[in-house]
């Protein structure tokens, strides 16, 4: 399992990777429900590895409370495409619909890490680990630069303050 996971309809979703000759050959979400105490596997909405790219990047995350799944693959000499899917049914494979597609030579940086999606549409990416933080306009497939931390490691997140305790209901939890 790789990167950090996420809760989304009381279950939690990793993505895993399975490596042959240090490439990836397959890819698919991995969940556990939470009130089964059951795994089960979630299927890409595209097939994990075209001939002519290979994957560089796969997280799962949240969007308007539906699981989705960011992606970045690498196409030769073409540079990076990354894309990100939402599944507008949970569990159904074919409710899957690409919300975000940054074709190769637009983004700046070899990699491109989703944050979050403004309101009005705008795209909140990382580039690089050593980079930026940026705005993505996918109407004008511009960037803005909000933060540049060229040369510092830093990490971003998105969070939902609350007072309720993930144990709340369940025996023995503290009220």
């Amino acid at each position: 399992m790789v990167g950090a996971g996420c809760s989304v309809n009381e279950a939690l979703h990793w993505v895993l990777r399975e490596q042959e000759d240090g490439r990836f050959i397959d890819s698919s979400i991995v969940s556990f429900d939470l009130a089964e105490e059951k795994f089960h596997e979630i299927l890409f909405p595209y097939p994990p590895n075209p001939v002519d790219s290979h994957e560089l990047f796969a997280g799962v995350g949240i969007l308007n409370n539906c699981l989705t799944l960011a992606f970045q693959t690498m196409c030769g000499r073409l540079g990076c495409n990354f894309k990100m899917w939402v599944m507008k049914d949970y569990g159904v494979k074919e409710s899957w619909s690409e919300v975000i597609n940054i074709p190769s030579g637009i983004a700046k940086d070899e990699y491109v890490f989703f944050t979050c999606i403004s309101e009005n549409g705008e795209v909140l990416v990382q580039l690089n680990l050593l980079g930026s933080l940026e705005l993505y306009n996918p109407k004008g497939k511009t960037f803005r630069t909000l933060l540049d931390y060229s040369g510092h490691w830093y990490g971003a997140a998105t969070y939902i303050e609350t007072l309720v305790s993930p144990l709340m209901g369940s025996t023995g939890a503290i009220m």
